[in-house]
């Protein structure tokens, strides 16, 4: 049987020399069947344009495509951008300052084509200018699941941890466009990119068929000092990330979990007392859900559970 095709979307910013490596990893792919390269530029840059050309020259049997805008916007839309050229149903999307081992492909597509899932991650190895950091999500057991509450539990950090950033997963890409078209409405998260991310493997983990994740680590990330994880407050990054969750589960009607819920409450509480202590009393250490949304609305943040925005 003939393998499905894949495309890998890759959005870019001032990076021709990262982004050289990462369409390298794409180059090297042990996949069989047709591989799209997608390059979406927030911006215009004729660095991009050559490392681009000379990829594509290199290996006509991928098939090559440049997007490049005119204006520089939100990063979410430059993703969105990319996965709306796609035409293929799986889509990796890979940042420009990251790449793939050469059997990320194969691996993740013949674990989704088995188990019949919308979304498969792997484990991942940090790098920086020290070299190899860390390798995450290895020790976690091969997992599939389609059940709801143990989805979100997984990414709410209880339990095992799965990857909350698509460098490290395999879409589908109906669900993907669909995650970021509604990851709109987050405000500050979507515009500083701390969110939509997770929201990418959540939509179709809830709303498709579940997941698989595969421990081995099969991509690498780059911890350089202008990567968003790296410059943002990890207070912004986890309530970010957990405002996802919740908008996830009201968008498809999922009732969140007791022990969810009150992981996410305690880390409200946390947040609340690191940026301002003289206002630790206006919630307690265990509000209730409709509480803690109003002190947040009232007191410190626009009106959304969880929601950040970086002073």
């Amino acid at each position: 049987m003939s393998s499905p095709s894949v495309s890998v979307c890759i959005p870019t910013y001032q990076r021709p020399d990262t982004l050289m490596r990462a369409l390298e990893s794409v180059r090297s792919q042990s996949f069989s069947g047709p591989i799209t390269c997608i390059v979406s530029e927030n911006g215009q840059s004729r660095n991009t344009r050559e490392v681009f050309e000379a990829a594509a020259s290199s290996s006509p049997e991928i098939r090559w495509k440049l997007l490049q805008s005119r204006e520089v916007s939100p990063p979410p839309e430059n993703w969105l951008r990319a996965l709306k050229e796609a035409d293929s149903r799986w889509v990796k999307i890979l940042w420009d300052d990251d790449w793939m081992e050469s059997t990320f492909l194969e691996t993740t597509v013949k674990a989704a084509e088995r188990n019949d899932v919308s979304v498969v991650t792997v484990g991942a190895t940090t790098f920086s200018t020290q070299g190899p950091q860390q390798v995450h999500y290895c020790g976690v057991p091969a997992i599939t699941t389609r059940e709801p509450g143990e989805i979100l539990r997984l990414f709410a950090g209880l339990g095992v941890g799965l990857p909350v950033s698509p460098a490290a997963a395999l879409l589908d890409r109906h669900f993907a466009v669909l995650a970021l078209e509604a990851s709109r409405k987050s405000g500050v998260c979507f515009e500083r990119a701390m969110g939509p991310d997770l929201a990418l493997i959540l939509e179709g983990a809830l709303a498709g068929k579940g997941l698989t994740h595969v421990p081995d680590p099969l991509v690498n990330m780059w911890m350089g000092q202008d990567s968003i994880t790296v410059m943002s407050s990890k207070v912004d990054l986890r309530l970010c990330y957990d405002h996802a969750i919740l908008m996830q589960a009201r968008r498809h009607g999922v009732a969140v979990p007791r022990d969810v819920r009150r992981r996410l409450q305690h880390r409200a509480f946390v947040a609340v007392v690191r940026r301002n202590p003289m206002r630790s009393n206006l919630i307690s250490v265990r509000p209730q859900f409709s509480q803690l949304a109003t002190n947040f609305r009232d007191h410190l943040w626009r009106p959304l559970v969880c929601f950040a925005r970086r002073r």
